[in-house]
């Protein structure tokens, strides 16, 4: 795990499956201002359902400081936070590094949802700017017949990012992939959370990571399969 990775959670235990609630927008908007006022820049992601490759209970939004997350990656690779580039125009590659290694797909397979974020917006503002991001992604997994058990709880998986430029959310249907070598041999289960909107991703082992950058192609099989497929790969509100 990157050592500069910090949790901001609720002081009383909340639900990881349950909506953000306005103040969980504002504590995180402070931790983006407050990086960017030193000169810095914070990547903010949050997990949540069973399929977002959420691990805890207790709701927390997760922070990687960006400038940490090129550690050995060349400068000629040129390698940026992914939401912003989603956010920008519609996305056409994601990169992702292990061991000092950057592998790149020419692909985004998965649906997701996206806003910019100005400055002077309030935590209201921004935290209504979230659940119509949501709202887009439930109607995308299926509109009112997708329901939640409990009334507070998000009915379907998802991932979001947040920066001090926009919001990227993506909806989720699976955790991942189980991933095999050439002989046909399962090397192990590829399982992806939020970071890959940063256009990161965690590998367990060399095996695993000789097998994606020796093939690219298990990498989009990869994506392909952890959300909502479409043809208009990017949606703006």
């Amino acid at each position: 795990m990157n050592p500069y990775h910090f949790i901001l959670a609720t002081k009383e235990f909340k639900e990881q499956a349950h909506m953000l609630e306005v103040d969980d927008i504002e504590a995180a908007s402070v931790c983006l201002k407050a990086y960017r006022e030193a000169g810095e820049e914070l990547f903010g992601f949050f997990n949540s359902g069973e399929h977002s490759g959420a691990s805890q209970p207790h709701r927390h939004i997760q922070f990687l400081p960006v400038e940490s997350m090129r550690s050995g990656i060349r400068s000629d690779e040129g390698w940026s936070i992914l939401a912003h580039r989603l956010a920008e125009k519609p996305g056409t590659y994601i990169e992702l590094f292990h061991k000092r290694h950057v592998l790149t797909a020419e692909v985004m397979p998965f649906m997701y949802f996206w806003s910019g974020i100005s400055e002077g917006l309030t935590a209201q503002q921004r935290h209504s700017i979230y659940i119509a991001l949501h709202g887009k992604a439930v109607q995308a997994m299926g509109g009112p017949n997708v329901v939640s058990s409990n009334e507070n709880g998000s009915p379907i998986s998802y991932n979001l990012a947040i920066t001090n430029q926009c919001m990227v959310l993506c909806p989720r249907t699976s955790e991942g992939l189980v991933i095999k070598n050439k002989k046909g041999e399962s090397i192990g289960p590829v399982a992806l959370n939020g970071t890959m909107l940063a256009g990161t991703l965690l590998v367990k082992s060399e095996a695993e990571w000789n097998t994606l950058r020796k093939d690219e192609s298990k990498l989009e099989d990869i994506l392909s399969c952890i959300g909502i497929s479409s043809i208009k790969k990017d949606t703006q509100i």
